[in-house]
């Protein structure tokens, strides 16, 4: 479980997790050795999981960016021994997959999906997604601003 001085840590690092432990301990008014501990404990409790950087992907040349609803049917996932989550899992390990989550409502499973162009966002949805068995229809829907 953890308490405010963790939550107060983790907001910190959510906003820069390049900050040194000076830097933190500064931050948060607390000894640099206290944050350091917290911090390795936090990891080893796995409540940081990992440290990753958030990429302006129109600067990168993706200056596309999608949510993608897929609506499944569950008989053809049974019949080849697959679930929702097993499709998100392999979703997950693409390059230009932000996220990809299964979901309730009137979509299964929702990606966040980024590409150079439309070709490339088309042939990801067509000849990626569309080919998973199960898959009954998409939904892609584009960004027009964030």
């Amino acid at each position: 479980m953890i308490d405010k001085k963790d939550e107060n840590i983790l907001s910190v690092l959510r906003k820069n997790a390049r900050l040194s432990m000076q830097a933190l301990s500064k931050k948060l008014n607390m000894p640099t050795t206290t944050v350091y501990n917290r911090i390795k404990k936090l990891e080893e409790d796995g409540v940081i999981e990992q440290y990753t950087v958030k990429v302006n992907e129109q600067k990168a040349g993706k200056t596309i960016t999608a949510y993608i609803g897929i609506v499944f049917n569950y008989d053809e996932l049974k019949k080849n021994g697959i679930t929702q989550h097993d499709i998100a899992k392999q979703c997950r390990e693409k390059e230009n997959v932000q996220l990809a989550d299964v979901i309730t409502g009137g979509n299964d499973m929702i990606i966040k999906v980024t590409a150079r162009d439309v070709n490339e966002m088309d042939k990801f949805v067509t000849s990626y997604i569309q080919n998973f068995p199960g898959v009954e229809r998409t939904n892609t829907m584009i960004v027009l601003g964030e």
